[in-house]
């Protein structure tokens, strides 16, 4: 599985790519971008376009990076997600947490 992080300083967007599946092998990863957030006006873009199966770790590694970062729904998107994976996501109410695109 990759996972890559990409970040923008002029634009204050960090970018989390994932692929296949996205559970708790992640973890250092979203820590590390976590730590990238702190006390800066970023924005998180998650783009899922690749993943085809969440675990349990997995919406708890989503909700960490929320907590962590003290970010606001408008302030972590969620983008390119299969549509039974936003369904498996809204069944969770992660959609008043984060924002699907």
């Amino acid at each position: 599985m990759s996972f890559n992080v990409g970040t923008a300083t002029e634009t204050n967007v960090i970018t989390l790519a994932t692929s296949e599946i996205l559970d708790f092998s992640l973890c250092q990863e979203f820590w590390h971008a976590a730590q990238q957030a702190r006390d800066r006006d970023v924005i998180f873009v998650i783009d899922m376009g690749q993943t085809e199966m969440i675990r349990d770790s997995g919406y708890a590694l989503l909700l960490m990076l929320r907590e962590c970062t003290g970010k606001d729904q408008s302030d972590i998107n969620i983008v390119n997600c299969r549509p039974e994976l936003q369904r498996q996501l809204q069944a969770r109410d992660f959609d008043r947490y984060f924002t699907f695109t």
